[in-house]
């Protein structure tokens, strides 16, 4: 319709910590029409009260021993109604530029994908990792939610996909992983990623993940300071007290264990997946003799 404004719908997909997830999203709400949340399922319904008003829906959804969140992102967009659908992962925190400018993002009518800066915070949450391959980092935030243009890919750090005609922005989300979780943590969720198919690797050979997240390891220069604005997003998220949230981790998953009623089972994500498995009997093709005139 010529002159409506454009919808923005934001979606992300947790295993917590929820009230830190929570205050993510809270930055966003003034500026987004619509915050879709895909929580795992086996939260217990009490823990999400801190999403209730925040969140348009709250899906929880089944995440076993093997998930990785790339291979729901073409289900979970699937449930944002917007024009243009706001990606967020649990451990960004948005920066002041890029709140301000997402209104005027949605509405040019010449960009199919944005991407922005992501700075690692790192060694606290006052400082970012100012040096390659963190600096410059981009990371795909906001893209029309069109069919014909949406590009999804399933693997290690993909998502979706840059299509053209896109625009890189200097409005900048910090990830927070480096100074939220220990080196060990970290160290376990790179095993992870790097089991997978798939493993990325940088121009020397050396691992995607390995580098990002344990810069304890790579990392020579000295960090930058964050703009005053957005130190004060930083501290306003990470000071909320999450010591009695859980976080869900991948290897603690059951097959057993109870989950949130009305829970969409990974069976059901599927379907929506790009790159998912096919069985021997997905393509049969049937060969008719042809009629002789």
């Amino acid at each position: 319709m010529p002159g409506r404004r454009p919808r923005i719908s934001l979606c992300t997909i947790t295993a917590g910590p929820l009230r830190r997830v929570a205050a993510i999203l809270s930055c966003y709400r003034p500026v987004v029409d619509e915050i879709v949340v895909a929580v795992n399922a086996r939260f217990r319904p009490e823990e999400l009260a801190c999403l209730a008003g925040l969140a348009d829906q709250i899906v929880p959804v089944e995440m076993g021993a093997d998930f990785l969140q790339e291979r729901y992102r073409a289900w979970l967009y699937g449930r944002c109604s917007g024009d243009h659908v706001v990606t967020v992962d649990s451990d960004e925190v948005p920066s002041a530029a890029l709140l301000a400018a997402l209104g005027s993002m949605a509405a040019a009518d010449d960009v199919v994908t944005w991407l922005v800066t992501c700075r690692w915070l790192y060694p606290d949450a006052g400082h970012y990792l100012d040096e390659y391959p963190w600096e410059p980092s981009w990371k795909m935030v906001m893209v029309r939610n069109d069919p014909a243009t949406l590009f999804i890919k399933g693997g290690v750090h993909e998502g979706v996909m840059a299509v053209e005609p896109y625009r890189f922005a200097e409005l900048p989300v910090y990830h927070v992983a480096c100074v939220t979780t220990s080196l060990e943590e970290r160290a376990g969720k790179v095993a992870f990623y790097d089991g997978l198919e798939g493993r990325q690797l940088l121009e020397d050979g050396r691992g995607v993940s390995e580098v990002f997240y344990l810069p304890e390891r790579s990392s020579r220069w000295p960090p930058a300071p964050l703009p005053a604005d957005d130190a004060r997003l930083v501290e306003a998220v990470l000071g909320v007290d999450v010591d009695a949230d859980r976080v869900l981790e991948r290897e603690d998953a059951r097959p057993d264990e109870a989950l949130l009623e009305g829970t969409v089972s990974y069976r059901e994500v599927l379907p929506a997946r790009p790159e998912r498995p096919l069985g021997d009997t997905a393509y049969e093709p049937r060969i008719a003799p042809r009629p002789v005139r």
